[in-house]
Formats: C-alpha cells, sequence, structure tokens
C-alpha cells in the first residue's frame, strides 16, 4: 500500500454493497486522507510487469476503532470483485472526482414486475445509491455499470445509459460519486408491448409568442417549435426503430380538436395503426394544421388554455382503442400559460378538484388507467425576458413549467424542460424505445 507497509485486509458484514474501506486516522493521514469520506484509486496488481489487473474507486472513512494496519473492506464490496487477500495493492487519492448530477440506469425486468421492483429501489434509495462511487480511467474500454446488492433485494448489475455531467476524453483517474442530490430514473426497454400514444399540441394564442429557440440559436414561435418537434418524431422515429404501435395527435386551446386522424364532423374519434412509410407521410401533412389557418379551420378556439379538457380527450382516447398488453402514453407539448386553478373569489381560497386541476386529473388517469404523461415546456420564464419582455409581467403569456412538471412527475412520467430543438431532439429520440422512472 503507498505510503505504508502491507496493511491486514478485513471484511465488514454490511445490509448493502458499498465501495467504502475503513482506516485508522493515522493510516489515513500517512496515505493522505485527512478528511471523511475522501475518494480513492483502489487497485490490486499481478505478480506480471503491466497495469493493475482491477481498478475501483472506494470512499475512505476514518474510524479510531479499526486497528491500526488493518484495512476494513465492505464485505459485499470485496466478495463482488472476487478480491484476493493475497495480492499485493495499492491505495491512492483519486485526483479527479466529479458528483453524479444526473443518471439514467438501465433495468431489464419483467413487465409484470416493474412496478414492484420500481417500488422497493425508491424505497432503499439511500442504501442502494447513495455514497456509491465508479471509477473512469484512461485504458477503460467498457460500459459503465453499477452493481446494486442489498438483503432482501437480491444483487443486480445496471448499465448507465446516460449521465451528467458528461465526462469525455478521460485523461486520468476520474471518481464518480452518487450522493442524495444526484437525480436517478430507470430505463426499462420494452420487450413484447407496444406503446400507444396521443399527442396534445397547445394551440392557444400564448403559443404565438417567438420565444421558442430552433437549433441554430435563433427564436421562433412556440406554435412553431411544437411543429418542428413533431415533424422530427414522424420523419425520424415512428416506423423505424420504435415500439410505437397507435397514435393520435389533437390540439386544444378554449376546446379540443382531434388533426391526426382528421376528423369530419360526424366522424367519431379515433386512433391508427402505424405501418409504412405512406402513413407517415399523411401523418407529417396533418402538421399543416397547425398554423393559424388550419387551427381556424379545425374549429379551435384559441383563446384559453384547458389543459384538463384536453387530456381528458386524450385519456378517452387510450381507453377506447388501446392495444391490448400495449403502454398508454400522452406527450403533451405546451408552455402551460393562461392556466389558472379555480377561485373562489368571495373567499380568496383555491378550489381545486380532480376534474378541473390537470395534476390532479393526471394522477386520477394514472392510477385508473396507467396512463404515463411525458410533458415538454416549449419555453421557459427565461426565455420570455430575453425575447419577449413586453410579454414577462402578463401571467397569460408567461410559461407555467411548474404545472407540466406536476403532471409528469403525478404520473411516474417525465418532464422536459427543454426550452430549445436540440435538447428536444434528445427526447424523442428516446420516444417509444422503453420507459424512463424516475426514483
Amino acid at each position: 500500500m503507498n505510503g505504508l507497509g502491507p496493511l491486514r485486509i478485513k471484511t465488514l458484514a454490511s445490509d448493502c454493497l458499498r465501495e467504502d474501506v475503513s482506516l485508522h486516522p493515522s493510516d489515513a493521514r500517512q496515505l493522505g486522507f485527512d478528511s471523511n469520506g475522501r475518494l480513492a484509486i483502489w487497485s490490486t496488481e499481478t505478480e506480471l510487469i503491466g497495469p493493475p489487473r482491477q481498478k475501483h474507486a472506494v470512499r475512505v472513512l476514518l474510524d479510531g476503532q479499526v486497528e491500526p494496519g488493518t484495512a476494513v473492506f465492505n464485505q459485499r464490496f470485496f466478495e463482488e470483485n472476487v478480491f484476493d487477500e493475497t495480492e499485493p495493492c495499492s491505495l491512492e487519492p483519486c485526483p479527479q472526482v466529479h458528483t453524479v448530477r444526473k443518471a439514467v440506469l438501465e433495468m431489464v425486468t419483467e413487465q409484470s414486475v416493474v412496478t414492484r421492483e420500481i417500488g422497493q429501489l425508491r424505497d432503499n434509495r439511500k442504501q442502494l445509491f447513495e455514497n456509491r462511487c465508479l471509477l473512469l480511467y484512461p485504458e477503460q474500454k467498457e460500459g459503465l455499470s453499477l452493481p446494486v446488492s442489498m438483503n432482501g433485494a437480491g444483487s443486480s448489475h445496471f448499465n448507465i445509459r446516460s449521465i451528467e455531467p458528461e465526462i469525455r476524453n478521460v485523461l486520468q483517474p476520474t471518481a464518480l460519486i452518487f450522493d442524495e442530490n444526484t437525480e436517478l430514473s430507470f430505463f426499462v426497454p420494452h420487450r413484447r408491448s407496444g406503446v400507444d400514444m396521443v399527442i396534445v399540441v397547445d394551440g392557444s394564442y400564448s403559443m404565438d409568442l417567438r420565444d421558442y429557440v430552433n437549433e441554430q440559436g435563433h427564436p421562433l414561435r412556440r406554435l412553431d417549435g411544437a411543429k418542428d418537434a413533431l415533424d422530427r418524431l414522424f420523419q425520424k422515429r415512428l416506423v423505424s426503430g420504435t415500439r410505437i404501435s397507435r397514435i393520435g395527435v389533437i390540439v386544444f386551446g378554449q376546446n379540443t380538436r382531434q388533426i391526426y386522424p382528421y376528423l369530419g364532423t360526424n366522424d367519431p374519434p379515433c386512433m391508427v395503426d402505424i405501418k409504412d412509410e405512406e402513413q407517415l407521410e399523411d401523418i407529417r401533412q396533418s402538421l399543416r394544421y397547425i398554423n393559424d389557418m388550419g387551427l381556424q379551420q379545425s374549429g379551435l378556439n384559441r383563446g384559453g388554455t384547458e389543459i384538463p379538457q384536453a387530456i381528458q380527450y386524450a385519456a378517452d382516447l387510450l381507453d377506447m382503442h388501446f392495444r391490448e398488453g400495449n403502454e398508454k402514453l400522452i406527450l403533451l407539448l405546451s408552455d402551460g400559460a393562461d392556466w389558472r386553478a379555480e377561485q373562489d373569489i368571495r373567499k380568496g381560497v383555491e378550489l381545486v378538484a380532480a376534474s378541473s386541476d390537470p395534476a390532479l386529473l393526471a394522477e386520477s388517469l394514472h392510477y385508473e388507467s396507467e396512463i404515463r404523461f411525458y410533458s415538454v415546456a416549449i419555453s421557459n420564464r427565461e426565455n420570455v425576458l430575453r425575447y419577449e419582455p413586453r410579454h414577462a409581467g402578463k401571467p397569460q403569456f408567461v410559461p407555467n413549467v411548474e404545472l407540466l412538471q406536476q403532471i409528469s412527475g403525478s404520473t411516474d412520467g417525465l418532464f422536459f424542460p427543454q426550452p430549445d430543438a436540440r435538447a428536444l431532439a434528445v427526447l424523442l429520440d428516446d420516444l417509444g424505445q422503453g420507459i424512463i422512472y424516475s426514483l
């Protein structure tokens, strides 16, 4: 061991796997660890000339109860990596440390047990995921995965699908630490089921503000931003490489109208199967209604943002036309502006019912019909201040990002605070590939 003679290796039984090693404070100081919780690189060496056989990031804990000259490892960590106590080893400070802000882990499981397993992970988040660490190093060839082991929960390895901050071109060993503020989600790929989806587009007058930023950095109307996003979705993802099975597209303002499939005066609402490229072109052509003239021709009243009415319409579509065994998803593209809970003016008390509050209604639909909501904020307050400052003090034009976040959060769905086209493309590329559960 660096800075010390050989240390005796011991293990300590634990309820869960952690990359922890406890040292007596005097040993820790000689190794360069002067405070609790510092991250180190633990390496085991082979007898042959060459790089260490194994490298791991570990969290160094200072414990006066540990016998000097002894390193005490978490037993589950030690067993997971099949260390040999007789092999030469080293422990040294890690030169680079990054706290993980956000991570999406991939979880492969049967659809019938997803809810139960996600519930177990949520209940045990602190024990399983906080103060966990991983090591990146220049010669690393394989992707990252996080092992998890806990009494009563079994053992699993979760591949890391994405991580923020994104670390590229690793030039020296770098430790990643997960803490209580890390935003964790689990991606569950679709296996046997498809996805039936209703896309809900805000067509109210607030969507005319020019504060949506396109890929070239130019501000466009929010409505044009929603239209561009849908064109990208239809063009790239619906036919090739996804599990999206049936689809419907509606627009809403003070009322709700369906634009795909386009309905005549007496036609009942419906959804259609996604089959071929010709149909894809038909769907893309439906986007022509997402403009002033098209919305007027469809009979949309743009003078309001009746989100509850729109999502109830979308939920009814799914309940009537979904394919048995498929996931049910509502994708809401809106600024959330111009919606307010009903007010009792006489008392100044906000009255909220499941039928009028969008978040409560979405939660009820999720509970009753297992519908999940993905909400995309087409703009935000910062963009209003930058590109449309004259409207910044008008509530009917200021995006209600918090409302959209609540709608998704109440349904185990995802919220995307994406004001720009480039970020929105990332969301659309993943739609239909699987389901993401926040932890």
